[in-house]
């Protein structure tokens, strides 16, 4: 696959991907970072396509989910078919995908959230040549959606912006309507990959991918509202290569080797000025080997990275970017390794080090950031951010349980953050603001995980999530660390019938901590306290209605509707979270295959 390339910068900028194409999720730390580039300094989220069928198959699915609390609706199709041979091409497969969704404004528990609807359609397709010498792919993809901003954010001056904090705008009524502030972002990808066998021991992998990232904000003040002309517009293009070299040197080391590149640039259509147009071009070399020995395997891995952007001039009466031209070259490396103390015990641990050049937004912001209803202002004299990490982790994975205790401790020099400070008045209303500074930061956390099947019919599970930030130089917190976390359940299973195959009901609960590990020099007020949701589940691996197969799942989450702010939620100034959400999801498989997939 490629690296997703779009406006990643923004804190409410989600992935423009369809989610109902994702087969499998994968989080990714230590040592194998180092195949992602400079700026995977917490880690990867692999996110990975179902491969494409080879044998002769017509088959898809279709998917639906319904959510109560926006009244949202999504229905995803997808089409799949395999031949063993087509001339010249050898075994052949082809996939296509499109999904819709369309949802209203969202409740809390005691009020709707005006203008927070939100339109999706994905596409996409794909086709793949599997032959003696490796595969081929070839991948087309198109997301878009339309977003609409809680308009109560935004505000026409510094009293509006008081009153809107201590008594927030809200609606008794529901509507599907759109209307500024809202966004519009359209995500499209051309993305080739191939694996090429060049012995029994090597293979040689290579990828192409172009993305095109267009994005539109609409304001409902200042000289564009009530136009079509976007407040400001961003188009991303990105042109990215990279080439793996895999080797199994014995059958105890194997290794990776790599070059990767990038080319990058950013157009700002729009009038309004958020970051800057500019050029960036991007290029890396790795080198990663495994060793395996009885019961300890190690892993080592470097990587050098080189960074060249030209942010172009931005002149206007009231913003003003100058020309800059910067370079960054660094080197990341990693050392870790996995102990089989027993058979169902291990302890592995990784020292790495990493690097992150600041983006665009973090050096020249100077505007509006309407996703998060923020005036956002940057820091061109920002630095790279170096980390220095080590984390470790214990695992015990038995029959009947599972057991997960890590730890970590990152020293960050020029860790990047949003520091708050007063309001700033625009044209375009009055916004609390947040300009981007460094310091030098320790990161540390620790994460618990336990899973308990005492007998067929019950499985229970727990998770603990501790993260504390801190100024190295005064000792204070950081902003927005998250609170500490903790989720448990329990879920029954009943046994299979000729209708219902493991059937289940799961009860659970997370505890949010009140975040009290905040600065004393924090402007806004921010509300802090505890929650606790309460959440259910009922569902089955598969429900069979004659000829036809369904996998089922109701979902409620905060079940008994309370009222909650979440710390690192954008817009807790201003309103509660949602409230109780049931979620229905039904997949149905068609055609010969009827497997889950």
């Amino acid at each position: 696959g490629v690296l997703q390339e779009g406006q990643q910068w923004g804190a409410e900028h989600a992935p423009e991907i369809d989610a109902f194409a994702a087969n499998e999720i994968e989080v990714i730390r230590g040592p194998g970072t180092l195949l992602y580039g400079s700026g995977a300094i917490g880690g990867v989220v692999r996110v990975q396509p179902k491969a494409l069928p080879t044998g002769v198959t017509l088959q898809g699915e279709i998917a639906s989910n319904a959510f109560a609390n926006n009244r949202q609706g999504a229905l995803s199709l997808m089409v799949e078919g395999g031949h063993l041979a087509v001339p010249f091409a050898g075994q052949f497969g082809w996939r296509l995908q499109a999904t819709a969704r369309k949802a209203g404004d969202a409740r809390a528990p005691n009020y709707f959230l005006p203008n927070t609807g939100f339109r999706e359609m994905d596409y996409s397709a794909a086709t793949g040549i599997t032959r003696s010498w490796g595969t081929s792919t070839l991948t087309l993809s198109h997301f878009g959606t339309d977003l609409g901003l809680y308009i109560g954010a935004h505000v026409g001056n510094l009293d509006d912006l008081e009153r809107a904090m201590r008594n927030a705008f809200t609606t008794d009524s529901f509507s599907y309507r759109i209307n500024a502030p809202k966004q519009s972002v359209t995500h499209d990808v051309v993305a080739w990959n191939a694996n090429l066998r060049l012995s029994s021991t090597s293979h040689l992998e290579a990828s192409y991918g172009y993305q095109l990232n267009d994005r539109r904000e609409f304001d409902s003040r200042g000289f564009a509202a009530g136009t079509r002309r976007p407040a400001f517009a961003l188009k991303l293009h990105t042109h990215s290569v990279d080439l793996k070299y895999h080797r199994s040197w014995t059958d105890w080391l194997t290794g990776i080797a790599g070059v990767s590149g990038m080319r990058q640039g950013n157009l700002s259509p729009g009038r309004s000025f958020l970051i800057p147009q500019y050029r960036l071009y991007s290029g890396g070399a790795f080198a990663l080997q495994t060793a395996k020995r009885d019961r300890l395997s190690v892993t080592t891995g470097l990587r050098l990275d080189y960074r060249y952007q030209h942010a172009y001039q931005y002149g206007a009466p009231v913003v003003v970017s100058p020309d800059d031209v910067r370079s960054n070259t660094g080197v990341s490396g990693t050392l870790g390794g996995t102990l089989a103390m027993t058979e169902s015990w291990s302890v592995s641990g990784t020292a790495a080090t990493a690097w992150r050049a600041p983006n665009a937004n973090e050096r020249f912001s100077q505007g509006v950031h309407h996703g998060t209803a923020q005036y956002e202002i940057g820091d061109s004299t920002l630095t790279p951010e170096r980390s220095y990490n080590l984390e470790g982790t214990l695992r015990h994975a038995g029959v009947r349980s599972r057991f997960e205790l890590s730890a970590f401790a990152n020293r960050i020099d020029g860790f990047i953050f949003l520091q708050p400070r007063a309001p700033v008045i625009t044209v375009r209303g009055t916004y609390p603001a947040y300009n981007y500074a460094s310091d030098n930061a320790l990161l540390r956390g620790g994460e618990a995980t336990l899973e308990l099947v005492p007998a067929a019919w019950l499985q229970l599970y727990a998770n603990v999530n501790v993260v504390r930030g801190i100024d190295r130089a005064t000792s204070t917190p950081l902003y927005d660390m998250p609170a500490d976390r903790a989720t448990a359940s329990v879920r029954l299973f009943t046994p299979t019938s000729n209708r219902f195959v493991a059937p289940y009901l799961e009860v659970g609960t997370t505890v949010v901590r009140k975040q009290d590990h905040l600065p004393a020099a924090t402007i806004y007020r921010l509300p802090t306290t505890g929650y606790g949701l309460l959440n259910f589940e009922l569902g089955a691996s598969a429900i069979r209605l004659g000829r036809v197969t369904l996998q089922p799942n109701i979902t409620v989450r905060n079940v008994l509707d309370r009222r909650y702010r979440d710390y690192l939620s954008r817009y807790r100034l201003f309103v509660d979270d949602v409230g109780r959400d049931v979620v229905l999801r039904i997949t149905a498989p068609l055609g010969s295959d009827r497997r889950r997939f």
